[in-house]
């Protein structure tokens, strides 16, 4: 009777659970109210690290939102991969989350810009918001550090 009260309760925790992917240490949530991964979760803290990750596009002093230019949003199966694109006026931006299954607190975002046509220069820019709001960004050669989380270009 144990076993068959402890099996209902895994499985009904795994049915409730709502991860869109993880590797084991961090966990992302996926909002498709809002079209934007939010409450990323780090074992190691024991809490929510960012409260959500957002993808821009700045020309002409305009910020596009890609959140609001999403076309398709597909977990792709077999790999820890979230793909996203965005159709943001006849220009296809292709975003990939990744975490890494071999350092476990690594995740990797690549934005695929090929489909950009604007002949004027433009930024790309990841807004990370911290769930906590205490804290100080510190640029530390080729990578910046909030609190424990820290973020680099490569």
């Amino acid at each position: 009777m144990k076993r068959i009260i402890l099996l209902i309760l895994f499985v009904s925790s795994i049915l409730r659970a709502n991860y869109l992917i993880t590797n084991g240490e961090i966990a992302l949530f996926y909002d498709g109210k809002n079209n934007i991964l939010t409450n990323v979760k780090a074992r190691e803290f024991s809490k929510d690290v960012l409260s959500n990750l957002q993808i821009l596009l700045i020309k002409d002093y305009k910020i596009y939102r890609a959140r609001n230019y999403y076309t398709q949003t597909k977990f792709i199966d077999g790999k820890n991969i979230f793909y996203m694109k965005y159709n943001i006026n006849n220009n296809i931006v292709e975003s990939y989350i990744v975490l890494s299954n071999e350092n476990k607190n690594d995740m990797f975002i690549y934005t695929n810009l090929n489909g950009v046509k604007w002949n004027e220069p433009y930024k790309l820019v990841y807004k990370f918001s911290p769930l906590i709001l205490e804290g100080n960004v510190e640029n530390k050669d080729g990578y910046y550090k909030y609190d424990m989380l820290n973020f680099s270009k490569e």
